[in-house]
């Protein structure tokens, strides 16, 4: 999924060099990113870094997402 959303950045949106920050740290269209701070189901804000164990992090589904 994730090379999908790339391609379509890329070639549908035409944001050239659309990458994940996995592949390439410091692209400069970072349309996949590790999530570093989240509320869960009960509100309570989770955290985690680069460093951080992120078993159980993947989010899939439906999912209320507020976006600027």
């Amino acid at each position: 999924m994730q090379v999908a959303l790339i391609e379509f950045a890329r070639n549908v949106a035409g944001m050239e060099n659309a990458n994940s920050t996995e592949f390439v740290p410091d692209c400069k269209y970072p349309v996949v990113a590790l999530i570093t701070e989240w509320r869960d189901e009960d509100g309570n804000v989770e955290v985690r870094s680069e460093k951080s164990d992120l078993g159980g992090t993947m989010r899939l589904g439906r999912a209320a997402v507020p976006a600027e």
